[in-house]
């Protein structure tokens, strides 16, 4: 008998459900910032449905919120970063660079070439390393460090070319190597890169905040001086030049905004207008191929300038090169040239959904007063294109690794080889 009651006693106690372990105050802290998340991002969204059910997005939360106990500060941002990602348009983002997340970048430049991820950029200390191509974070192949970081771009509804662009800059910040278990401390994060005869090369880099990265950035395989007119002047947003012996005036934004301090886009806008009733200038080549957006009211006095040259017969044909780089306020930039002056298309597809184009608004978190941004109304300035993911391109021009490691410029090539207003 007494047995019995021991054994009854031991079954109660084994299948009585154990009291769950009080929540720190830094995890419903989190938790605070999390119910905000799942409460205004959807309620301020212009489209919260279209990658997803909102349903699956408030169950991604409320796992999230379950884990916190044994997640790190770097994990639980990264979490953030990926939940705010998962609404499909890369307007929608918990910004990376901002101060208060407290993270930082190595200065290190790479770009996608073909599927080679190359060294574009780098600090003069490792400047052996340009053109190389990073293989490795410590002992993970590349391959599996994108795989993991890709869940944390809006991929733009399928457009691969977001993920060209944004990717490169993922794998250079320490904190999210961390959270996705790729290091163990930031401070001492190992590359390896392979030179083309396979040899490898392992690098460190120091631990800079964002704005001392991009600063640190000296050494690059163009040289700005005597490279392609799209990397010289790099601290202008806009430029016009003529192309040596050729009938092509060449305009560059690389921002859809005025300048502090410098000549206004409507007064520049008048000197290209000017420029392009030049009796030697047939044509007009705009590159935004790195113009990342702005507002596109600020570009309406040049599509009219250039658009009226046009019309009056003062220019055979505009042409606008494009890049993966090329996004919001730059899409509409290119739809309003295409559709005023019938301008055409050369270089690279962007990363931009022709008809996604949104006005992006904010807020913040309760707790932490990191800032979220998200899409708050969607310009459709293609129509014609309806739900196509990629812009067309006339003129296919693809930046390869052999034309960029020369210093030419194959979108401008292209356009010189055409005659008049081919």
């Amino acid at each position: 008998m007494i047995r019995y009651q021991i054994f009854l006693l031991l079954g109660a106690l084994l299948h009585t459900p154990r009291p769950m372990p009080a929540q720190s105050a830094e995890s419903r802290r989190w938790i605070e910032d999390l119910d905000a998340l799942v409460r205004e991002l959807p309620k301020r969204h212009v489209a919260p449905e279209t990658e997803r059910p909102l349903e699956a997005f408030r169950a991604d939360v409320e796992r999230v919120k379950a884990r916190l106990p044994s997640m790190s500060r770097e994990e639980t941002l990264v979490e953030l970063v990926r939940l705010a990602a998962s609404f499909g348009d890369s307007h929608t983002e918990l910004p990376l660079s901002q101060a208060a997340l407290g993270f930082h970048r190595f200065p290190l430049g790479l770009y996608f070439f073909g599927t080679d991820l190359r060294v574009v950029a780098t600090t003069p200390g490792h400047a052996t390393l340009l053109g190389l191509r990073l293989v490795a974070v410590g002992r993970h192949p590349i391959a599996d460090v994108l795989a993991r970081v890709r869940p944390l771009l809006g991929d733009d509804f399928g457009n691969p070319h977001e993920f060209l662009h944004s990717a490169p800059a993922f794998v250079t910040i320490p904190e999210v190597l961390v959270a996705l278990g790729f290091a163990a401390r930031p401070e001492r994060i190992q590359y390896v890169f392979a030179q083309d005869d396979g040899q490898r090369v392992t690098a460190e880099f120091a631990l800079l905040s964002f704005p001392a990265a991009a600063s640190a950035l000296t050494e690059r395989v163009l040289d700005a001086a005597t490279g392609p007119l799209w990397v010289r002047h790099r601290e202008r947003w806009h430029l016009a030049e003529r192309v040596d012996s050729s009938d092509l005036l060449y305009v560059r934004l690389t921002r859809s905004q005025n300048q502090p301090q410098q000549e206004s886009l409507a007064r520049f806008a008048q000197r290209v207008g000017a420029a392009a009733r030049d009796a030697d200038v047939r044509r007009v080549v705009i590159d935004i191929r790195q113009n990342t957006g702005g507002n596109f009211h600020t570009t309406e006095p040049l599509v009219q300038a250039v658009c009226d040259a046009a019309r009056d017969g003062a220019l055979a044909r505009v042409y606008v090169i494009l890049g993966r780089h090329t996004y919001s306020a730059a899409i509409v930039f290119a739809a309003q040239l295409k559709h005023g002056c019938d301008a055409q298309f050369v270089g690279e597809v962007p990363r931009a959904v022709p008809n996604r184009q949104a006005d992006m608004e904010t807020f913040r978190l309760p707790h932490s007063r990191l800032e979220v941004t998200y899409s708050a109304r969607i310009r459709r300035p293609f129509p014609e294109l309806g739900d196509a993911t990629e812009i067309p391109l006339d003129l296919p021009a693809p930046l390869t690794w052999e034309s960029y490691r020369a210093g030419r410029d194959p979108a401008l090539e292209a356009i010189l080889r055409r005659r008049g207003g081919e």
